[in-house]
């Protein structure tokens, strides 16, 4: 008996018995009183010192996996972290990445992140803490579809059907039981990773898809929406397209308070925006960097959105990524009334995001230039916020993946 360490002659089970507790613990995911009914039940175990001395041996010797559904090629890699739900500094809750050890983990240093078996040890996984996985470009992604579904009656939204019948790859119930989280393999197309939806098509206040492939983790949960299904590689350029379609059909309603303020950037930051000839449709820069594409050609670096029709109607253009990063960053400044916080976090679901983000030294530097900026637009003019009234045009936009890069400086 390889599991056990207490002397042969001091036991009170036999080896049988043993075998027995290591699978009902393994069926019980652990759940040692449940475990103790199965060997009383099922394997006839009535012995009660029998019982306890050969569960008492079985967890010693066994890792039970308490979520075995979750595929192994997650499992194998060491980029597992732990989260718990905590409030921010407005109150809303967060889910914040811990190491084992107690202290907070990061998306982005691989330094504080674990292997599978070290971080589900002792965890405990509820709708107020867990496990999560971070994904840092090899390839592996999630596709998180929030506010898809409705766990009172069970009913999932026909978009996030969609989606989840086209990547056929493992997929799982979010810790909110309100989304559904779809992993899978592949290379994404550079551009948006955070598609906003008409709160009409959903369940709650927030419907989006967002899907990362690199400096970011996801929550685990292993409550698996398929009996049995693997990581799988898929067409991410035909998944990508149909994010963008999606939220053509169901666009977001335009947050009047948010348009604005971002106007009132729009007049003092130098760069203006370009429409298409014809076109009757005005929009603000935030609803373009956060809604638009990024394409880069000989006569500068361009940020443009399209209408439903696909047709780019809406272009905002600077000489480099950095500068245009500086644009947006002073309009961020002015919507979020300087909460670097929410800045940061409005950029990283932006068309601008990238690897250079990551530079702690360039982050600081641009919004430090930016809040400065913004203060300055502040003082010059008073910014006034007018109530939407029902005559209020309503702008819907989308996005084609043609021609679309990742500029780097």
């Amino acid at each position: 008996m390889s599991a056990t360490t207490t002397p042969l002659h001091k036991q009170l089970h036999t080896e049988a018995q043993f075998e027995s507790a290591m699978k009902a613990l393994t069926a019980t995911k652990g759940n040692r009183a449940e475990a103790d009914k199965i060997l009383y039940r099922e394997y006839d175990l009535t012995n009660d010192a029998a019982r306890k001395s050969a569960l008492n041996e079985a967890v010693k010797g066994q890792f039970v996996d308490p979520l075995p559904d979750v595929p192994q090629t997650l499992k194998q890699l060491r980029q597992w972290v732990r989260w718990e739900l905590e409030p921010d500094k407005d109150g809303n809750p967060t889910k914040v990445p811990y190491q084992v050890n107690g202290k907070k983990a990061s998306s982005t240093d691989p330094n504080r992140w674990t292997d599978y078996r070290t971080a589900v040890t002792g965890a405990t996984i509820d709708a107020s803490g867990g496990v999560g996985f971070v994904v840092n470009g090899d390839g592996i992604f999630g596709i998180d579809l929030d506010g898809c579904y409705n766990p009172k009656t069970g009913k999932i939204a026909e978009w996030a059907e969609r989606i989840i019948d086209a990547c056929k790859s493992y997929t799982e119930y979010t810790p909110s039981e309100t989304g559904l989280r779809v992993w899978a393999r592949g290379v994404l197309p550079a551009g948006l990773r955070v598609f906003n939806l008409d709160p009409a098509v959903g369940y709650g206040e927030k419907v989006k898809i967002e899907i990362y492939e690199h400096s970011r983790y996801f929550t685990v949960t292993g409550d698996a929406f398929f009996e049995e299904s693997g990581i799988e590689e898929i067409d991410t350029a035909a998944i990508y397209q149909m994010l963008h379609d999606i939220r053509a059909q169901h666009p977001a309603p335009v947050n009047q308070k948010t348009a604005e303020k971002s106007a009132a950037a729009d007049d003092t930051t130098g760069v203006q925006i370009v429409y298409a000839p014809g076109s009757n449709i005005k929009i603000d820069k935030h609803a373009i960097f956060m809604r638009g594409q990024v394409v880069k050609d000989g006569s500068g670096f361009h940020v443009t959105l399209n209408n439903k029709d696909g047709l780019a109607f809406a272009t905002v253009t600077y000489p480099s990524q950095s500068e245009a990063d500086l644009g947006f960053a002073t309009v961020l400044a002015l919507i979020h009334d300087g909460d670097v916080d929410k800045m940061d976090d409005d950029f990283r679901k932006s068309a601008l995001y990238r690897e250079k983000w990551e530079r702690e030294d360039y982050r600081e530097r641009t919004f430090t230039k930016a809040l400065e900026t913004g203060e300055k637009i502040r003082k010059e003019k008073v910014l006034t916020v007018q109530e939407p009234t029902p005559s209020t045009p309503t702008v819907t936009v989308a996005t084609s993946t043609d021609t679309v890069c990742n500029a780097a400086d």
